[in-house]
């Protein structure tokens, strides 16, 4: 099995890395003698300088040591203080995958850590494996235990409502600076009630009853629900995936392993997951791959 390794890159105010976020998937930086370790499949958290001093998002390593004449993207549009670069410098080629709310991971914590200077450089696992679960929880800060709860009291969609959910206008809720989908909480009982309250990950998985007198189950969006992801597949599919199609009924133990679980874990169980939805993503107009999927996991 194949470890990938976490990697720390310090994103100085001359670029703008909020903006690159928001309107492209990949981008190119320079691979310098602190970085030659970094292979195809590690994981770049980004992290902004002053005055944020904060992790802010994490990417996944696509190539690595890329020559100068061959760069593909141009990101001169989000620099703001140009850099001279010259044929001998190597660059990798990372795509976004999540962004974290204000000061979620500031300086302090990764000092608390045992990481005190962020430079760019691999990270000891110890603290890898403490800014994964920021993100991993971050995911999971709408369905967790007192959503799920709701979600469970929620009196369920009607037929036409689950039919259109797909159609409604995006909700996104807060600042710039700390914005969320706003999920309606009906649509995935729904999906509870459409399952019969059964694991749809692996059926023989039981939980207990709850007061309503139905085994207890929780909801959860196959293409996670974040703020980046819904405007990225309402621009391109016109499509809002806080929807029915999107819900998957899974018992406790599952939804916390996907979320939590080590990579392979993870890949297991978002495959099984998506043979079951592939066809209903695509009856809404999401064409999208296995692997593309796994990258929003892993």
């Amino acid at each position: 099995m194949t470890k990938h390794s976490s990697w720390l890159i310090p994103c100085k105010d001359w670029f703008l890395v909020d903006i690159a976020f928001e309107k492209v998937q990949k981008l190119e930086w320079a691979q310098n003698r602190f970085l030659l370790g970094m292979k195809e499949g590690d994981i770049v958290y980004i992290y902004k300088t002053k005055p944020y001093s904060e992790i802010k998002y994490k990417a996944i390593i696509t190539k690595v040591k890329i020559k100068y004449s061959d760069l593909q993207f141009n990101d001169s549009e989000f620099i703001i203080k140009k850099r001279n670069y010259k044929e001998k410098d190597l660059f990798f080629e990372f795509e976004f995958c999540n962004d974290l709310p204000q000061k979620k991971i500031t300086f302090k914590m990764l000092e608390d850590w045992g990481f005190s200077i962020p430079q760019s450089k691999k990270l000891p696992n110890t603290v890898a494996e403490k800014i994964a679960n920021a993100f991993a929880f971050d995911l999971l800060d709408n369905d967790d235990n007192q959503i799920q709860e709701k979600i469970n009291l929620a009196e369920p969609a009607t037929t036409q409502q689950a039919e259109n959910s797909s159609k409604r206008t995006l909700d996104i809720v807060g600042n710039k600076n700390s914005e969320a989908v706003q999920r309606d909480i009906k649509y995935s009982k729904y999906v509870l009630k459409e399952a019969n309250y059964v694991c749809q990950i692996k059926s023989s998985h039981t939980t207990f009853l709850t007061n309503l007198g139905f085994q207890y189950m929780e909801g959860h969006h196959l293409i996670p629900c974040t703020v980046k992801n819904a405007k990225d597949f309402e621009k391109k599919y016109n499509v809002n995936i806080d929807c029915v199609e999107n819900i998957v009924c899974i018992c406790p133990t599952c939804h916390r392993a996907v979320h939590f679980g080590d990579s392979e874990v993870k890949k297991m169980l978002v495959k099984e997951m998506f043979s079951q939805h592939k066809e209903i993503l695509k009856n809404i107009g999401i064409d999208i791959t296995e692997d593309e999927l796994l990258k929003l996991y892993i």
